[in-house]
């Protein structure tokens, strides 16, 4: 597995993001790429950015882009007030998949959750992309 180098995205990343959430059955009827990126792509990006319960993480090779997903935190009730991460548009190079790429960055999640003291990563049976165990994805989207 040749590992990569995973970092919080900057604003010059958003054409290489935008292109892997456009890589994808879903993304490419409602994300596009061509052309000068949408203000609204730009505004998104900065509001993420600006707010410390989000983060845009993207992984890199050879400084070129390669996987991206958005780690949230969630305040919530249960659990005496425990908050929580969710991961959300994770996306890989369609040819770097099946690699572990996926696997990494999702790794790198879980690892900044724990530091932020969630309950991320707790789970007895953690999910897992589903090549990994021979499932298959319900539509594109990974649900465990």
């Amino acid at each position: 597995m040749i590992q990569s180098n995973f970092r919080v995205a900057r604003l010059g990343d958003l054409p290489a993001i935008l292109a892997l959430l456009a890589d994808d059955m879903l993304g490419a009827t409602r994300d596009s790429v061509e052309g000068e990126p949408d203000p609204a792509y730009r505004a998104a990006f900065q509001a993420i950015e600006a707010d410390p319960n989000q983060m845009l993480l993207i992984g890199e090779r050879a400084g070129a882009v390669i996987a991206s997903l958005q780690l949230s935190y969630l305040p919530g009730l249960s659990n005496r007030g425990a908050w929580r991460a969710q991961v959300e548009s994770v996306r890989v190079a369609s040819h770097l998949r099946g690699q572990g790429i996926g696997e990494q960055l999702m790794a790198q999640a879980i690892a900044l959750a724990r530091r932020r003291e969630t309950g991320a990563g707790r789970r007895r049976h953690p999910r897992v992309f589903p090549g990994r165990t021979g499932r298959r994805a319900r539509s594109s989207r990974f649900r465990g």
